[in-house]
């Protein structure tokens, strides 16, 4: 029996040295050699970013992933800041842009739960900047960018010299029939920001329940209210601006859709 031990050890060395002959060599189409069979390959699509702050731009969607695209029929989104100082109606950026980056804002919310202000009432927004809002381009594009909901409570004292946030002709009963949408426009402090908020069911300009847009030169700031499917007898938009006291609460009365 003894005689047989080493007939198999040789049997088997022989076996285990073909194995290890005749296996394919993981390197042989990497030239350069940096890749071994014990190193997994990682691609740069596979590291996350983090989270960028409030008051910079979100990172843009990766257009490659049909679940994060957003179509618009303007064609190619940008934000072209203008090179002046002036408040006037002075940063280029275009609705559907602002849109789009404030979902992407909200869907890192959602993956990494910062800057929950994106997303809950509750949660208080960042204090207004004004003097950086009158000399940055970058930081007006990046406020208009984000869709804060509390951003409505941030306003100024009443005071004698300070313009208070009004709806136009006093109107803060809006008709709307169903599944269509209506105009609410405020008066507000010139060439400054005002911030829409849906307290119940509907959309506005950007698809989502709150929205900061630029009054004009004149102080009027109009946004679209949309009574989306399941908003019934009335809902609750609240405006206000950092750049004025109080707010304004407009109740939007549903109708039938005939």
């Amino acid at each position: 029996m003894n005689k047989f031990i080493p007939i198999f050890l040789v049997i088997v060395l022989l076996i285990g040295g073909m194995i290890l002959f005749f296996r394919e060599d993981p390197t042989k189409d990497d030239p350069s050699g940096l890749i071994t069979s014990n190193e997994p390959v990682v691609s740069l699509t596979d590291m996350s970013e983090s989270s960028p702050p409030i008051g910079s731009l979100p990172n843009p969607v990766d257009e490659s992933n049909s679940s994060e695209r957003e179509t618009s029929s303007t064609g190619t989104f940008s934000v072209v800041p203008d090179s002046s100082s002036s408040t006037s109606t002075d940063t280029v950026i275009q609705l559907p842009d602002a849109a789009r980056r404030a979902r992407v804002g909200i869907r890192e919310t959602a993956k990494t739960g910062a800057h929950p202000e994106r997303i809950a009432l509750q949660f208080p927004a960042e204090p207004w900047d004004e003097k950086r809002w009158a000399t940055s381009a970058d930081y007006r594009a990046a406020y208009l960018s984000e869709s804060i909901p509390s951003r409505v409570f941030d306003s100024k004292p009443f005071a004698k010299e300070t313009i208070r946030i009004k709806a136009d002709k006093n109107q803060n009963h809006v008709p709307v029939k169903a599944l269509a949408s209506v105009g609410l426009v405020v008066h507000a402090a010139p060439s400054m920001p005002v911030s829409f908020t849906v307290l119940d069911l509907g959309t506005l300009d950007n698809g989502l329940t709150a929205q900061t847009i630029v009054a004009d030169d004149k102080g009027l700031a109009t946004i679209t209210y949309t009574a989306i499917a399941g908003v019934v007898n009335s809902g609750t938009v609240l405006v206000g601006s950092p750049a004025c006291s109080g707010q304004v609460e407009f109740t939007v009365h549903v109708t039938d859709k005939e």
